[in-house]
């Protein structure tokens, strides 16, 4: 698996502040499971709710902080971290 870096994030979310790249990568979480999050994400907006289960542990925790950046309305500030 290889390591995220701030050019992955930024490819596969777009123009994110640094802060919220450094969240991502923070997590230790890889390439391929951050597509794979990332792309639930997108699935899960387009059909409102989730096309499968997420492989891992990891893959969840990283489409509830993708959700958290992307849609930061939907969660109060006191809930992020």
């Amino acid at each position: 698996m290889s390591t995220l870096t701030m050019g992955d994030v930024r490819e596969l979310l777009g123009d994110l502040d640094d802060l919220d790249v450094a969240r991502i990568i923070s997590t230790g979480a890889s390439i391929e499971e951050l597509r794979e999050a990332t792309a639930e994400v997108e699935i899960e907006d387009e059909m409102g709710e989730p096309a499968l289960p997420p492989s891992s542990g990891q893959v969840t925790r990283l489409r509830g902080l993708i959700e958290e950046i992307l849609e930061p309305d939907m969660y109060p500030e006191e809930e992020r971290q």
